[in-house]
């Protein structure tokens, strides 16, 4: 019973800390004229496979691991993909403007 409790209480420490490393990014996508994009895709340049697309005001927000900078890159068919560098921190802020 006893080891239950100690697997159970070190498995909710350890999503504790992982949740706590993690950095959220948020912002906006937009054309040049400032009208938002609606479905563009906001990724990870360090990690391929962690991304997002935006809403219907072309809003995303994106839970970066803990560390360094890294870059996001935002596309959107027919427009020319944009690369930011975001700096480590809590409640980052990244829009893009995409030509």
């Amino acid at each position: 019973m006893m080891r239950k409790f100690t697997i159970v209480l070190l498995s909710a420490l350890l999503l504790t800390v992982a949740a706590a490393a993690q950095r959220r990014v948020s912002g906006t996508v937009a054309d040049a004229d400032g009208e938002p994009l609606a479905g563009a895709t906001v990724t990870v340049a360090e990690f391929p496979s962690l991304g997002t697309a935006t809403d219907a005001q072309g809003r995303y927000a994106i839970d970066l691991p803990a560390g360094g900078s890294c870059s996001l890159k935002a596309s959107f068919l027919g427009y020319l993909d944009a690369v930011r560098t975001v700096a480590a921190g809590k409640g980052v802020r990244c829009d893009f403007r995409l030509q």
